[in-house]
């Protein structure tokens, strides 16, 4: 795959492109290296993710962590909550406070004022809520989450929140 450009005095490299989307480095691509394994930006992001989730589910892992009556993280929720992450449009990810909520479940959310908000919660039981505030008025529904979709009610309710949050 390498051929020597005589007026550059170092190898040039010539690959297809699947050849680079299948390789593990594109530097090890070039320098016929061991492949080493980088993180696209989507991929640093959703870790960057999965990082908060870990930091709430830690702080909420007993019972009373947030006062009396105060749930810890259900089980599951975490594993639903990175199945979620994975599904997210990767935009919306930049903007996510990630927390647990006092009933154990985790919570996704997003505002952009008063008029504008969006709150997601995935929960230990296969369920999925959102309820969202904007200027045309409140939505909101719960939903079993497979780990194979966002349902289309969410999906349309982050759809909105990005039109207005970028109007």
């Amino acid at each position: 795959m390498s051929v020597y450009d005589a007026s550059l005095n170092i190898p040039a490299v010539f690959a297809t492109c699947d050849q680079l989307r299948n390789a593990k480095s594109w530097v090890a691509q070039l320098y016929d290296d061991e492949p080493r394994p980088t993180l696209s930006g989507s991929e640093s992001l959703r870790s960057a993710l999965l990082t908060k989730i870990e930091e709430a589910a830690k702080e909420a892992s007993s019972d009373g962590w947030d006062g009396p009556g105060s749930i810890a993280v259900r089980d599951g929720s975490s594993d639903r909550a990175a199945v979620f992450v994975s599904l997210l449009p990767l935009d919306m990810g930049v903007k996510a406070d990630i927390s647990v909520t006092p009933s154990g479940s985790l919570s996704f959310e997003w505002a952009d004022g008063t008029k504008n908000q969006l709150a997601i919660l995935v929960s230990g039981e296969r369920s999925i809520s959102f309820a969202a505030y904007r200027p045309e008025g409140r939505t909101h529904g719960s939903f079993t989450f497979s780990s194979r979709q966002i349902p289309q009610e969410i999906l349309f309710a982050i759809q909105k929140w990005k039109e207005v949050a970028s109007a």
